[in-house]
């Protein structure tokens, strides 16, 4: 079982980094230059339409 939760730790601790890092890139890069770069607003509309066909991530809880 120590080994078990010493490597449950190990693999939680690089998830937790790896997604930190992964948000960090969107919103620190990815968002603004999406904002500065598409400036029709009825492409953010369809967009925001179409994102709903797509759904949260699937780590999410309480959705599969």
């Amino acid at each position: 079982y120590d080994e078990f939760q010493k490597e449950l730790q190990s693999v939680s601790r690089k998830l937790t980094r790896d997604l930190k890092k992964h948000i960090d890139i969107e919103e620190k890069i990815l968002y603004p230059q999406a904002v500065k770069l598409i400036t029709d607003k009825s492409r953010w509309k369809k967009m925001r339409a179409e994102s709903k066909n797509v759904g949260y991530c699937c780590f999410t809880p309480g959705k599969q």
